[in-house]
């Protein structure tokens, strides 16, 4: 159930064609091969650590950290910038907040918060997208981002409404992205 709350008056949503919008399977192989990369680099990182500081040392907690550090690097720095994730890379895509601009560190910490704390099911955050307009995953949606084809462009400026979605007993609220074709409530 979705019910519009209000709209915003100055048109500044980047609105893409729905094919440059990705969908399921190449979401999930973005997943398996990001979590492949960082599955991997936590040997790599315990194998350095062993290697530059004597053993006598607790090299665990350091390397547990730098693995951390990787982690926060590779999915929320390096994941949106123009070089991106191993995952992007494969699938050809990128991702993006409204305005179509690279996602902010802040935006891209909660998304990847909102995965590794558990708040949202991995399972259900996929399967979420095949009901999506814009095929957003739940995180995306709380997080306000959008995985496009790498070459995509916006084919329309549009407003942005509030939407309430009751699901599983709870309810959310979310900021969407009006198509042209749908009316804009004038403001109060």
């Amino acid at each position: 159930m979705t019910e519009n709350v209000e709209t915003k008056s100055v048109a500044d949503s980047a609105l893409f064609a729905e094919r440059d919008y990705v969908g399921m399977f190449r979401r999930f192989v973005i997943v398996v091969v990001d979590g492949l990369v960082v599955a991997l680099a936590w040997p790599l990182v315990v194998s350095l650590w062993y290697d530059a500081i004597s053993p006598a040392t607790e090299p665990y907690r350091e390397s547990l950290l730098t693995w951390t550090g990787f982690i926060f690097v590779y999915l929320v720095i390096l994941k949106p910038s123009r070089v991106r994730s191993a995952g992007l890379w494969v699938t050809g895509t990128r991702i993006v907040d409204h305005r179509g601009n690279q996602p902010s560190i802040v935006r891209m910490s909660f998304r990847l918060l909102l995965w590794l704390l558990g708040p949202v099911n991995p399972t259900i955050d996929l399967l979420w997208l095949g009901g999506d307009r814009h095929r957003q995953t739940l995180r995306d949606k709380f997080a306000g981002t959008y995985v496009v084809n790498v070459n995509a462009e916006p084919i329309a400026r549009s407003h942005r409404k509030g939407a309430w979605y009751n699901f599983l007993g709870a309810t959310f609220f979310f900021w969407e992205i009006q198509s042209p074709e749908q009316p804009i409530a004038d403001e109060p």
